[in-house]
């Protein structure tokens, strides 16, 4: 999802472990993935909680970037590891802070009938 220049991904997949971890694991992941020489994307800040409309905690992380900048959280629910990527231009309206906040706020575990 996409909203005033800042883009929303959320991904999850089958996971065994904690959001710490998980989180831990994407950084690794994405250092992994620089260009040699290119500015890439780079965690600029320590983990802090984060907590969901239903009160789960998750972590998150702000990452710099050459031309952008953004925030990588993640949350474990059950046995599924939810990755939430936000990235968005270096300069950011000042209100849209609060709908990103908003929208990571409202990740959380749905209940599927007939699963």
């Amino acid at each position: 999802m996409s909203y005033q220049g800042i883009a929303l991904q959320v991904t999850a997949d089958t996971y065994h472990g904690t959001a710490a971890e998980l989180l831990a694991q994407l950084q690794k992941n994405n250092e992994g993935l620089r260009i040699r020489d290119d500015g890439g994307f780079h965690v600029t800040s320590d983990p802090v909680t984060i907590t969901n409309e239903t009160g789960q905690r998750g972590v998150a992380a702000h990452f710099d970037g050459t031309n952008a900048s953004g925030l990588l959280a993640a949350f474990v629910f059950g046995e599924t590891g939810v990755e939430i990527e936000v990235v968005g231009p270096q300069a950011v309206s000042a209100s849209l802070p609060a709908d990103v906040a908003a929208m990571i706020k409202s990740v959380r575990p749905i209940e599927v009938s007939g699963s």
